[in-house]
């Protein structure tokens, strides 16, 4: 017997757009007859419930764009939340990025549903959860930057970024974490330092190539890239900002993976004829048609 297909939504960098995010995901549905599993996001949610708490890079973009502080608007309880959430059959998972309320997210120690429908549940670092038979396990941060000399390169390695920035993959957990079982599907806010991301993290490509997940999918650089083969044998996927660019959604920047198995099908949300009308004005609108 053939393996159960499980069908995700997947998105890069939100930064507060969650509107936007299931808009799409609800218009997929609507358009192709089909149901997601799950809705699957690679860190920088915007996870500010307290405005007077954003950092500078966030404050900044919202003054150009208010779904920048969309998070609170959904803890909150809004309205488009209600009619976007409610009515989904599935759950959003979704991790840390280097952009977020890191306090906040410290009370969390579990997969945890933050919003008053129960659907956008965060997963911590080294924490996994399962949807439709598929493991899902995420590791937030990004990489330290690289010293200009070998003397600020050795001491970045001894460093300890557990407890020196928030922003940091934790080193602690690389080792430790999914020991007993696997996922299979892995969330990192930045990327394995590959071919391509050259600003990558070592620390993921040690990650995967202890356990190997079928799927590795990151977020946070701003580029695109894959599906291409990545550390420990994974289908490695890189996605841009959710954002606008020129009138249109910015390219590469959400897509659906379909799994059956180890078998891996990705498609990029730009093949979509009908996300091509689409602008920060407009969005909500012509993707709320027909849902």
């Amino acid at each position: 017997m053939p393996a159960k297909q499980q069908t995700f939504a997947v998105f890069g960098d939100v930064h507060g757009r969650i509107t936007l995010m299931l808009l799409l995901s609800r218009a997929w549905e609507a358009r192709t007859g089909r149901t997601l599993d799950g809705v699957l996001q690679v860190g920088d949610m915007g996870a500010y419930p307290d405005h007077t708490r954003l950092d500078r890079a966030t404050r900044r973009h919202a003054e150009r764009d208010r779904d920048e502080l969309g998070f609170a608007e959904y803890i909150g309880g809004c309205a488009e939340g209600a009619a976007l959430l409610e009515g989904a059959g599935w759950p959003v998972l979704w991790m840390r990025g280097n952009h977020e309320d890191f306090d906040y997210l410290s009370r969390f120690h579990t997969p945890t549903a933050v919003d008053p429908w129960q659907r956008l549940i965060f997963l911590p670092d080294g924490q996994q959860t399962t949807l439709a038979g598929v493991r899902i396990g995420a590791m937030g941060g990004i990489a330290p930057r690289q010293g200009s000399s070998q003397k600020k390169r050795r001491k970045q390695r001894s460093s300890t970024p557990d407890t020196s920035d928030p922003r940091l993959i934790p080193r602690r957990l690389i080792h430790t974490t999914f020991v007993d079982t696997t996922p299979d599907i892995l969330l990192t806010h930045a990327g394995p330092k590959v071919p391509g991301v050259s600003s990558g993290s070592e620390l993921l490509v040690t990650l995967c190539q202890r356990i190997r997940p079928t799927v590795h999918v990151f977020g946070h650089h701003h580029i695109s890239l894959g599906p291409t083969p990545g550390p420990g044998g994974s289908t490695l996927i890189g996605l841009d900002h959710l954002d606008f660019r020129r009138g249109h959604i910015q390219p590469q920047c959400w897509g659906i993976l379909e799994m059956s198995g180890r078998k891996v099908r990705w498609i990029w949300g730009d093949e979509f004829s009908w996300t091509t009308p689409l602008s920060r004005e407009n969005y909500r609108y012509v993707l709320s048609t027909n849902l």
